[in-house]
């Protein structure tokens, strides 16, 4: 059960006491801190009475008092504010009433929701955990940090999502030296138990002992430094200094050993040998301070005195010593050599006094000398040390604040530039110098492209807009991929408002630093470029720009992209195998990503040569440009790079490029990572059912091709808003999508192009409409998956034609000739268009009795089953059906009646077939016998028979042949050819006994 199995009650009381074990709740606004301690205080085994179950404003401290069964103390539990300057002065006040002395122990949850990852300020783990550290007392040092992830209430995250997620939040713990809880969590109880109790484990591992055994063990430590300062030596005293200055230096704050190092440094430099009182202090200071102006002749007394105001200060919390320690400490520097020993470490005494006074006044002055002192401290340091990277983390971490002041306006170029972390330092033997850097870059090119668009809401001058377009740009080629969501939706939306002012949009520029590499490698990755770019379409829109890129120019953002160079830096001297290979291959796909647009086709559709040589974002704002303008920018939020549409991405021109597009559509959809479909005549979210995109011909190829698919309305607000990601997991929506299409769920689920179940394939279709009548069978061909010459200007029907003779010759399916309707000019076995498919292929039921075999010879059923088994597939030979049958000569046929529009019923005997009744608008010869040039003909296909051969296989052949079917009615020409006479309905015919199966007569007729 863990650690401790209940909770008793106990008084509330928010005043902290020594033998407290106290547990800090930190983290953003967004963290669901307060959604943690009410489902804590909701937990069977908890009993509090400390605003259980209520959520509290973030600005305010909320505190639960509980008692542990196992435990004399009690534990406090403190949901602390958010950070921010209101949230900040509450907490101080709150710790200055509240604290009493050291605790028995005290930890860290710090809370950070996955569902909505912000790599900002509002974000980072070390700066919260820094904020939190400047309200606390400085004897107040929590042992241990545990980071919790957290998801909103509601969310539907996939595992790939949330195992991304926590791989980066798992990074940024490491960071700070903090544990982290191994799932997120969701708003239970019983999780929010287990990590109160985890944390509380993590502080018996690191020593967990009561407040009597504390103070003993500080009065002994006390004991031995008085007796160890009596043996010092002033060598021995400055080798002290040093390691608590590498320490200090050497740890993140967050990081357990922060505070204690930080204590110890700022003691270290001739620390009382006793504990003293503030008279004591006072005394102190008096004697110290100099009395003239050319007193100060040496290091000691300013240092020295800057120590001793500011054990004062921290005892006493007088804002009047800070500017009296800033100004000794500032003293003392000027007496040192850039080669003195004390500089570094001067220099981040310093920096640490004007933080504590920085967060008390908030002169953002201050800010930038901190920056500037720790800048210089960090060139003293070699950069093949680890401390090197430590403090340029703190170095960022000054600029993050700085950044974040809203009403800071500042001198870039001279204050805040990435040419204040010279290159020099980054030496090629430091592993992760260079990405250091680039994070660095990365952060002050977004915060300053904020600041351009905060100057851009005020005044209104879109020259600002096009600075924070450029700097976002600049921003997000440096920014990681996996972090790069929050910058990526500031870019869009900087856009957004770009493209609503109809201004020119700043595009990136300069290239990457070129990095060494093997030729191998090179080669790799650019073999594996070349097999993506055959799959993907000629043209894509580049999201951030707006500019219509060709494959050169495709390939070219590549080369200058962070992406490449993170390849080419992870492959020196590494090893070539097939991690690294698919490593390549995972990046190089990740970055060609790229989302299809399906629409409906309306008047003012920007095409290829409106936009060839501009930017979409440029252009005035028509229906087909805010169209264009809207799904590039939807890409784009969406972590998109790339988007396609059929509108401008297609040389229509170019009937190569033309042809090689409609054969090769299906496999674009296919491979997109999205497909976006804008239903323009859709404007609410009743349903989608009756939308005009499920009556055009191209979107059914779209719909079945595109894995992820999501609807997007009129005003381009998500169908069905529930948190989906693919609207083809979505069973409420997979359900509307049936409807609407009359597609079964596994076809739209898991459809492949082909040529099974052929009939259905064209039922789908049969109801659907192009604007080109051609183009209803050019948009089936991937369906099929067919490579036929586009030839517009084509009929309709010989369009359709040479799709189903290519569809029976390749497949040999004859269902594609059930038919009723009027025949096509280019074939009379196929209909002139898609509509007679409406109609669902009729399946014809099996006779309840098996077949009798009494008086039926075995042989002969073998017989037929070879010959059938003989027969050619059906095929085409030039514009020949040639069509393997089985052929039932008619004996006879008589008009029995006419109808309206001149349709004429029949009665049919047939060679071994029952009498059968057509209706057809062609008159029929009429008579008896041979002469009547009429034959009634079963299609055979030998997929039909099973093999091998054997007696139940010949008599399952008989029962097969013994079930009704569909006949096709032909009339005999000249040359031993056939046509099809067309019928207004099925023909169902039905063989008269057993005796004529076996005497079957099979031919195969040449049908024009």
């Amino acid at each position: 059960m863990g650690l401790f199995s209940k909770f008793r009650k106990s008084k509330k009381n928010s005043t902290l006491l020594r033998a407290d074990t106290v547990v800090f709740i930190v983290g953003p606004a967004s963290s669901e801190k307060s959604r943690f301690l009410s489902a804590f205080l909701q937990n069977e085994k908890v009993h509090s009475r400390a605003n259980k179950g209520r959520r509290t404003r973030t600005t305010m401290v909320n505190v639960a008092r509980c008692h542990f069964g196992e435990m004399q103390n009690d534990v406090v539990v403190v949901d602390t504010p958010s950070k921010g300057p209101d949230a900040e002065e509450t907490m101080k006040q709150w710790m200055g009433s509240n604290y009493t002395g050291p605790y028995e122990a005290a930890g860290i949850l710090y809370m950070h929701n996955i569902t909505s990852d912000q790599y900002d300020a509002s974000s980072e783990v070390s700066r919260h955990l820094e904020a939190f550290g400047c309200t606390c007392h400085h004897k107040l040092a929590p042992r241990t940090v545990h980071v919790v992830p957290t998801v909103s209430s509601g969310a539907n995250l996939s595992a790939e999502v949330i195992s991304t997620s926590m791989t980066k939040l798992r990074r940024r713990a490491e960071d700070v030296g903090a544990s982290m809880f191994r799932m997120p969590f969701d708003g239970r109880p019983e999780l929010a138990w287990e990590v109160v109790q985890e944390l509380l484990n993590n502080l018996k591992e690191r020593g967990h002992w009561s407040w009597d055994e504390k103070k003993a063990g500080l009065q002994k430590q006390q004991q031995a430094a008085l007796e160890k300062e009596n043996t010092e030596t002033p060598e021995t005293k400055k080798e002290a200094v040093e390691k608590h200055v590498a320490v200090s230096e050497n740890t993140l704050l967050g990081h357990p050993d922060y505070y204690s190092s930080s204590t110890t440094l700022v003691d270290s430099s001739e620390r009382p040998n006793k504990e003293w009182n503030n008279a004591d202090l006072g005394s102190m200071i008096t004697s110290q301070r100099p009395t003239s102006p050319g007193q100060q002749e040496h290091l000691v007394c300013p240092a020295n005195l800057a120590n001793v105001l500011n054990q004062l200060s921290r005892m006493e919390g007088a804002v009047e010593d800070l500017a009296e320690i800033t100004y000794n400490m500032h003293a003392a520097l000027g007496f040192l050599s850039p080669s003195h020993l004390e500089l570094r470490s001067s220099l981040l005494h310093s920096a640490n006094y004007l933080y504590r006074r920085f967060w008390r006044e908030g002169d953002v002055d201050d800010l930038a000398t901190i920056y500037a002192l720790r800048r210089d401290a960090q060139k003293l340091i070699p950069s093949r040390r680890s401390k090197w990277a430590t403090l340029l983390v703190s170095v960022k971490n000054v600029l993050h604040q700085i950044f974040g002041k809203e009403d800071t306006v500042m001198n870039w170029t001279e204050i805040i530039t990435p040419r204040h972390v010279p290159l020099q330092f980054l030496s090629p033997g430091f592993g992760g110098g260079s990405q250091s850097l680039t994070d660095l870059q990365e952060i002050i090119s977004l915060r300053r492209a904020k600041y351009h668009w905060k100057e851009y809401q005020k005044l209104g001058v879109v020259a600002e807009l096009d600075k924070a377009i450029a700097l976002a740009n600049d921003a997000l080629a440096r920014c990681p991929p996996e972090d790069s969501a929050p910058t990526r939706e500031f870019l869009a939306t900087c856009i957004e408002l770009k493209v609503q002012q109809n201004g020119t949009v700043a595009h990136p520029s300069g290239l990457m630093a070129s990095i060494p590499c093997s030729s191998d490698v090179k080669q790799i990755i650019w073999n594996i470029v070349d097999d993506t770019m055959k799959t993907i379409p000629l043209r894509l829109l580049h999201t951030q720009s707006g500019v219509l890129c060709n494959r050169d120019a495709q390939i070219s953002r590549f080369k200058h992209s962070a992406e490449y160079n993170e390849l080419l830096s992870l492959s020196a001297g590494t090893h070539i195998g097939q991690d690294l290979e698919e490593r390549i291959r995972r990046t190089v796909s990740d970055f060609f990503q790229y989302v299809t647009l399906s629409h409906i086709w309306r008047n003012g559709e920007l095409l290829l040569c409106d936009i060839k040589n501009a930017s979409i974002y440029d252009l005035s704002r028509t229906d087909g440009v805010a169209k264009l303008q809207n799904f590039c920018i939807l890409a784009l939020k969406r972590g998109f790079l790339w988007a396609w549409s059929d509108t401008c991405c297609i040389d229509k021109d170019s009937s190569a490029e033309l042809q090689e597009a409609i054969g090769s559509m299906f496999l674009w959809y296919r491979r997109s990572a999205l497909t976006i479909v804008h239903l323009s005549d859709v404007a609410n979210t009743v349903s989608f059912i009756d939308s005009v995109w499920f009556r055009r011909g191209w979107t059914l190829q779209e719909l079945l091709a595109s894995p992820t698919v999501l609807f997007y309305l009129q005003d381009w607000s998500l169908y069905a808003d529930r948190g989906s990601s693919n609207h083809k997991t979505d069973s409420i929506v997979l359900e509307d999508l049936r409807k609407a299409s009359g597609i079964e769920e596994a076809y739209l689920q898991n459809f492949r192009p082909g040529m099974d179940n052929a009939r259905s394939r064209l039922q789908w279709a049969s109801s659907r409409r192009t604007t080109r009548p051609e183009d209803i069978a050019y948009s089936l061909f991937g369906v099929f998956d067919l490579h036929l010459p586009v030839l517009y200007g084509e009929s309709a029907d010989k369009a359709l034609g040479r799709l189903l003779a290519e569809i029976v010759s390749q497949s040999g399916d004859v269902s594609v000739l059930d038919w009723v309707g009027k025949a096509s000019s280019f074939h009379s076995c196929f209909p002139a268009s898609l509509t007679p498919y409406q109609e669902a292929p009729c399946t014809l039921s099996a006779p309840t009795q098996p077949s009798r075999r009494d008086g039926v010879d075995i042989q002969s059923v073998r017989k037929l089953y070879s010959s059938l088994a003989k027969l050619p597939r059906p095929r085409f030979i030039g514009r020949r059906l040639v069509l393997p049958s089985i052929v039932h000569p008619v004996t006879a046929v008589k008009l029995i009646n006419t109808l309206e529009s001149s349709r004429h019923v029949y009665e049919i005997h047939a060679s071994g077939l029952m009498p059968l009744q057509l209706t057809s608008s062609d008159s029929l010869q009429e008579g008896l016998g041979a002469d009547l040039p009429f034959v009634l003909i079963r299609p055979w296909h030998p997929k039909w028979l099973d093999l091998p051969v054997h007696e139940d296989a010949a008599w399952r052949l008989l029962e097969r042949l013994e079930q009704p079917f569909h006949a096709l009615l032909l009339k005999e020409l000249l040359h031993n050819e056939y046509e099809r006479i067309a019928c207004d309905c099925l023909i169902t015919a039905q063989v008269q006994d057993l005796a004529s199966i076996v005497s079957s007569e099979l031919q195969i007729p040449e049908i024009v």
